[in-house]
């Protein structure tokens, strides 16, 4: 993921776009105007591009809705989506384990796993080592004096603990005892400030950053080269998912009603959606992730670089709303 801070980047879906014709298809024609309101979102920034593309097909059929999206680091996310004072209409994250174990019951009743993602290790051109950095030698680059490694908070942020999550895992891999202790030092937390991933690209460009873990996608559309990590780290591959469970890592809590720290539990990187129990404008949003999790919408995230489900699964005590639920099984 590409971290921003713990200041959200609010990004206002200007709609002045003529119809866009596949997505007018994908909405009931007799329901086109029934909408109307606001709808605000909250998503994972690594997501973000695709769901705020999602949101303008979404407006395009249903002009009177006026949606704002905000990005950043999930657990922040979390946080405000659990303060009436901030409880967005959706709320989407980068890991949905942070709906359940701060959301769930409280806040939110259901959730919906969206779409899945792989860590790799990701670099500019110009990094120390870039020529000859490699799936087997990876470890050993980073580990190098004078090569600059970096990870988000992981207090606020998934791809960060999930950066500690693949130290762990390494070290049992490669059979390198105290190897993830190691890597934490070489790679340690930067602080982004306020400019999130602005300040990320200045810090590669500028020589400050040469390495960081992040999800493909977010590599993808950063215009930075990469490294596939084994199947056996990256967290992406359902096959090795008791040895992702192998490591942990324990955040703080700092939300009313869960414990003072929250232990996680490594496992394949799955995307999350829920409509929060206390979301202002309920129809609106309920329709926005019907439109989500349908075939059609399904189809934009993976446009987007995301690997997805081919149907959408739901958990929770709950059941999802029935416009949701009928979303998933529409073709």
């Amino acid at each position: 993921m590409i971290p921003l801070g713990p200041t959200s980047r609010a990004l206002l879906v200007a709609l002045s776009l003529a119809t866009v014709a596949h997505a007018t298809r994908a909405q009931d024609p007799a329901r086109a105007d029934s909408l109307r309101g606001p709808l605000v979102i909250s998503s994972a920034g690594s997501i973000g591009g695709a769901i705020t593309r999602l949101v303008m097909e979404f407006s395009a059929a249903h002009r009177g809705v006026r949606a704002t999206v905000a990005t950043g680091g999930s657990v922040d996310g979390a946080r405000a989506a659990a303060d009436p004072e901030s409880t967005p209409d959706v709320f989407v994250s980068a890991d949905d384990t942070i709906i359940s174990v701060w959301l769930v019951p409280r806040t939110a009743g259901w959730w919906a796993r969206i779409a899945y993602s792989t860590l790799v290790l990701a670099f500019p051109d110009r990094a120390q080592g870039a020529s000859e950095i490699t799936s087997a030698n990876w470890v050993d680059v980073l580990l190098r004096p004078g090569v600059h490694g970096g990870r988000g908070d992981p207090a606020g942020d998934p791809g960060a603990y999930r950066s500690i999550l693949l130290f762990e895992l390494a070290e049992r891999y490669y059979h390198r005892p105290g190897l993830a202790d190691s890597l934490e030092r070489a790679v340690p937390a930067i602080d982004l400030g306020t400019g999130g991933a602005r300040t990320q690209a200045a810090m590669f460009a500028d020589g400050r950053l040469d390495y960081m873990a992040m999800y493909r996608p977010s590599a993808a559309s950063h215009g930075l080269r990469w490294i596939e990590l084994p199947p056996q780290v990256n967290l992406g591959d359902s096959a090795f998912a008791s040895g992702y469970a192998t490591a942990r890592v324990r955040l703080p809590g700092r939300l009313a009603g869960v414990p003072d720290s929250v232990e996680i539990v490594g496992s394949r990187i799955g995307y999350g959606l829920t409509v929060p129990k206390g979301a202002p404008h309920r129809a609106v949003a309920e329709a926005f992730a019907a439109f989500v999790v349908s075939a059609h919408g399904r189809a934009g995230i993976q446009d987007a670089g995301f690997d997805v489900p081919d149907r959408v699964t739901f958990h929770g005590p709950e059941r999802p709303p029935a416009t949701v639920a009928a979303g998933a099984r529409a073709p």
